[in-house]
């Protein structure tokens, strides 16, 4: 961004070129990241690597200890998958870098870039297989059509296994890039790129808890006394809870495509087996785990190691399509301009399985016994029919469905201007630079339930017929197996449906302006290289009002801005209104000093801001402050046999603030008791600081041209 030699920056900046990306056989920069120096990737509960946090934010990764969740794609934000096969370099920044790539988290930050179009006739292919059944094939070729014309096509279909059943990832892409300079003094440069795709990520399934060690195996009953050794009516037994009691809330298991409604009545109980573990437990007062087991996985043994239960339907789905033009034109020997475009979309649907719904007593992920003797008749009231299954194994769905898309387009344009300074053997450069990026996002989120129709055919009116007490959960016998067609999430039209559940329900339109400006300068013949910056942002931010609930059915609808429910909303047609008005400002400084010929010293001091993570309230009731942070490093760098061999020793120490944390609803309620009128609560959302500090070193050697060693070690 400053067209300056990376040796001459006080920052910590790492570079991957495509070589050394395919020679580590590397699919994606999260296979880069378990090489990179100060950085860790961050999985979570079902493994998936980079998680997304907040509202269409990014990938999720550590730079020196605290999570990051921005990366960029040629300098603009990407929200949309990665994958090699379009990847020329990767560069790893470490610590804030919010003057040279705007709005981007005080820790760190990734810059991929893209493979560009050149006049040279080249063409590769690439096949790659191995023995948990992967196939990844992609071809790169480039056409030179004029003297000053190139055109470059890459092309992937890759099919990744691994060693999980069903933990695989699909990526079907292809990219094209056109290369123009227009005149024959090469001043002038045209690079437009298109990407486009769609990926399939099958999440699998870790090994699954175990819901079954507390239940003594013959003590299953359906009488209303679980327990009569001890006094009283014990609604829940040894490993046994109640389903539902009766009332409005009804859980109904579909077994084979039959709904069976497992609330209780006034002569049958239907029971589950659970691991309970809470207070209830500790104290005594419940006969579920009078041994007190702690909850733990399924034996291997029932459920072997990399076998999966979630089915072929718990994915993620995307098609997304970008395209960047950059020109740049070269005003003499002094000034340099540089324009670029940058525009993407793209659309995800999320079909889970599993989710952490508690219909069960714990979470969905876990391996249950059948517990009922019996079962309430599919058809006729109150009564009931043998249970072929007693006491089998089985695996209960609590299915979500989720869709978001996200649409960005952005401009970014630095001005150059170098010259020579009349002392010291010196000279100056000016970096004037402007950021605009407008995004639009929507997400919506569905549970699982009995259909409104079937609803009504049943006779259920009131509370009782609303989705959320009609929850479906399809069940799966461990003895029916775990093959695509037995595990199939089954939607009848009619019967059951998705329904829109929750305030996961978003829209947002927003937009960011910044303007910076950086000096460099170079002194007494080289040996010292100064830095210094300054950067202006302004965030504009809107968003849909909060969705309601619908009471005749439980549903949560979004509404507009009459807060009156819409029928049709879908994607981004539904009203945003303002929400958050947001300036900040960042600085740099920084330098290196050229000590002896094979030895530097660097040093700086970094600022970030972090806007576009910012989507919720805090106590206050106001939007959530953008997540800022500033950090200091000095190091020592070291050069010898002309850049063959590189070492660099770092030290750091970075404060990330603002950084969301969540208050529970009973503290708040308890705090808002003490506060007078006028300063309560009004939400959960509250900030802290992170600060971590520690040491990085970096070793690259090329001792000949066909080796190549890099080591690194970090600690924080």
């Amino acid at each position: 961004r400053t067209n300056e030699k990376l040796a001459n920056l006080p920052n910590s900046i790492s570079v991957f070129t495509a070589d050394l990306l395919s020679d580590l056989a590397l699919n994606d920069f999260f296979g880069a990241v378990e090489f990179a120096a100060g950085a860790e990737n961050i999985f979570n509960d079902t493994g998936t690597v980079g998680a997304p946090v907040g509202s269409r934010s990014g990938n999720q990764i550590s730079f020196r200890g605290i999570p990051s969740i921005r990366q960029l794609r040629d300098g603009f934000p990407w929200f949309l998958p990665a994958d090699t096969y379009n990847t020329e370099r990767i560069e790893f920044s470490r610590g804030p870098g919010g003057l040279a790539y705007g709005d981007v988290d005080p820790t760190g930050i990734i810059n991929v870039s893209t493979k560009r179009a050149t006049f040279r006739r080249s063409a590769s292919a690439t096949v790659r297989m191995d023995s948990f059944g992967t196939q990844r094939f992609s071809v790169d070729v480039n056409q030179p059509l004029l003297p000053r014309l190139g055109l470059r096509f890459n092309a992937l279909n890759s099919e990744v296994e691994q060693f999980r059943q069903r933990g695989s990832r699909d990526f079907r892409g292809y990219a094209s890039a056109l290369r123009w300079e227009p005149f024959t003094d090469r001043r002038t440069r045209l690079d437009v790129n298109y990407e486009g795709g769609n990926t399939r990520n099958n999440q699998s399934s870790l090994h699954l808890n175990d819901g079954i060690k507390a239940y003594l195996r013959g003590s299953g009953t359906n009488a209303a006394d679980a327990d009569p050794l001890n006094p009283g009516v014990q609604v829940n037994g040894i490993g046994m809870r109640r389903i539902a009691a009766p009332g409005n809330a009804h859980v109904y298991l579909d077994v084979g495509g039959t709904l069976y409604d497992m609330q209780s009545t006034a002569t049958t109980t239907f029971r589950n087996s659970a691991i309970l573990t809470g207070a209830t437990v500790a104290t005594g007062t419940d006969p579920q785990n009078p041994l007190r087991y702690p909850l733990t996985t399924i034996p291997y043994s029932v459920y072997p190691d990399g076998e999966d239960w979630g089915g072929p339907d718990n994915r993620h789905d995307t098609a997304f399509h970008a395209y960047n033009v950059e020109l740049s034109h070269q005003l003499g020997n002094h000034l340099r301009l540089l324009v670029a475009h940058n525009g993407q979309v793209d659309a995800t649907t999320r079909l889970q399985t599993y989710s952490s719904s508690g219909a069960l007593g714990m979470n969905a992920r876990a391996v249950f016994i059948d517990v009922n003797r019996v079962l309430p008749h599919p058809t006729t009231p109150n009564a009931t029919i043998p249970n072929p299954r007693f006491e089998q194994l089985f695996l209960a769905y609590a299915p979500t469905f989720t869709t978001d898309g996200n649409k960005s387009t952005g401009w970014r344009t630095s001005i150059v201007y170098d010259t020579a300074l009349p002392f010291w053997h010196s000279t100056f450069r000016a970096v004037a630079g402007a950021n605009y990026r407008h995004e639009q996002n929507y997400q919506d989120t569905y549970a699982f339930a009995m259909d409104q129709k079937e609803i009504a055919r049943r006779g259920l009116t009131g509370a009782a017929a609303t989705y959320a007490n009609n929850l479906v959960h399809p069940v799966h016998y461990l003895a029916d197996g775990n093959s695509d067609d037995a595990l199939r999430l089954r939607v009848e039209p009619g019967v059951t449906t998705f329904y829109r559940s929750g305030n996961g329900q978003t829209r947002f339109d927003q937009t960011l302006g910044s303007g910076n400006l950086t000096t460099l300068g170079s002194f007494f013949t080289g040996r010292l290289h100064t830095s210094a910056g300054i950067s202006r942002d302004y965030f504009r931010q809107n968003r849909a009002r909060a969705p309601i609930t619908f009471a005749a059915t439980g549903e949560t609808r979004l509404v507009d801005l009459n807060n009156q429910p819409m029928l049709d909303a879908a994607g981004y047609n539904v009203p945003v209104e303002p929400f958050n008005r947001t300036y900040a400002t960042n600085q740099t400084y920084g330098g290196v000093v050229r000590v002896l010929p094979w030895l530097s010293l660097g040093g700086g001091y970094f600022e970030s801001s972090l806007f576009t993570d910012s989507v919720s309230f805090e106590l206050g009731g106001r939007p959530r402050l953008p997540r800022t942070g500033e950090g200091y490093e000095s190091s020592l760098r070291f050069n010898f046999l002309n850049d063959r061999i590189n070492a660099t020793i770092t030290r750091f120490k970075t404060t990330s603030e603002n950084n969301a944390l969540g208050v529970s609803a009973g503290a708040q309620t308890e705090l808002n008791a003490l506060l007078p009128v006028g300063q309560r609560l009004l939400g959960t959302g509250d900030y802290r600081d992170q600060e971590t500090a520690g040491w990085e070193v970096e070793v690259q050697t090329n001792l000949t041209r066909q080796w190549t060693l890099l080591a690194t070690y970090s600690v924080n």
